[in-house]
């Protein structure tokens, strides 16, 4: 008996050194592939057409990256419609070793997603690696409207109302970010039910509406008024931070408007289960690559903002800006329920 009880004590003793022994080894490995990280091409998937601000931001980011990550290069592979979701499920079901990533408009991503379910959750199903830019968003007008000022719209949406009218507004399309600032602003200054919204395929459509006088004002992109400024009102923009590259451009908050703070983050997640060590590689690579001379000519000449945060930074910021739409989202959602 004696005998057995020793084996025993032998046995098990041996068993817990080569478990220890096998999560060592697995240890390493992972240690020694993220070292080496990356072996080979990463494919960074974009939930938009090539040549739009997305796009073009992950293009310019794969042109310079490269020398950061072992010479590698990075592959865009554009997987465009249903505001990201079909290209977010691709990349969300891919193996989380991080070689295939999604470059996000963040705000479009989160918003879509929190207006239903779409089988796909950004905070459920993506690490945040990095940003890398802003998208702002801005309150436009016609010059030949007059309105140059939220006050001016908020009269004029007074006026018509009176009258039996409504002021015509243009956005990009229901559920979008744009759509989603410019609701929450109408609503913050009481006059969402004395407007009408008229959404359009896009922010080059939306803007093509505004130049035609087509409706009275609109919410687009700040990127979108380059080249028009003779043409179009900026009226205010939905952050409170200035702009990165139209440092001239006029915020809500600098005028006082009540408002909820939209924008869209521009960044790069990764699949959840990615190995902590390579999102960290990556992250350091991106910012190495955004402090690059050729990143920041490049996007300048796109219109483009540069704004760097980590894994950790980015992260709070999404869940800060989720928690700040969540009530607009909701009053969205019961209002298209009726």
């Amino acid at each position: 008996m004696k005998f057995y009880k020793q084996m025993k004590r032998k046995v098990s003793f041996l068993l817990a050194s080569l478990l220890t022994t096998c999560v060592a080894i697995a240890a390493l490995g992972t240690t020694a592939q993220a070292a080496t990280y990356p072996e080979k091409a990463v494919t960074v998937v974009v939930g938009y057409s090539a040549g739009g601000g997305t796009d073009t931001y992950a293009r310019v980011l794969a042109s310079v990256i490269p020398e950061y990550i072992n010479k590698q290069p990075l592959i865009i592979v554009n997987k465009a419609g249903g505001a990201q979701i079909p290209s977010m499920k691709f990349t969300a079901s891919s193996k989380p070793d991080g070689y295939t990533l999604q470059f996000f408009s963040g705000g479009t991503g989160v918003v879509a997603t929190m207006m239903r379910d779409r089988g796909v959750d950004f905070f459920e199903n993506f690490i945040p690696i990095a940003q890398v830019g802003i998208s702002n968003k801005t309150l436009v007008a016609h010059k030949n409207t007059g309105l140059k000022t939220p006050q001016d719209i908020i009269a004029a949406a007074k006026k018509a109302h009176a009258a039996g009218k409504k002021l015509r507004w243009a956005h990009p399309g229901r559920g979008g970010i744009d759509n989603l600032a410019g609701i929450a602003w109408l609503i913050k200054n009481d006059i969402y039910d004395m407007v009408q919204d008229v959404p359009f395929k896009g922010g080059s459509p939306t803007r093509a509406a505004l130049l035609g006088e087509q409706v009275d004002f609109g919410a687009i992109g700040l990127q979108k008024l380059k080249g028009f400024e003779d043409k179009l009102n900026q009226i205010g923009h939905f952050s409170a931070e200035p702009d990165p590259i139209n440092k001239k451009a006029v915020s809500l908050t600098d005028l006082k408007s009540p408002h909820v703070q939209v924008y869209s983050p521009m960044l790069m997640a990764a699949p959840r289960g990615t190995p902590q060590e390579v999102i960290d590689i990556m992250a350091v690579a991106i910012k190495k690559a955004t402090e690059h001379k050729a990143f920041k000519k490049l996007t300048k000449k796109a219109g483009l903002g540069v704004l760097y945060r980590g894994p950790k930074e980015t992260k709070e910021l999404m869940e800060k800006l989720r928690d700040e739409w969540k009530p607009t989202i909701d009053f969205v959602k019961q209002r298209m329920a009726k």
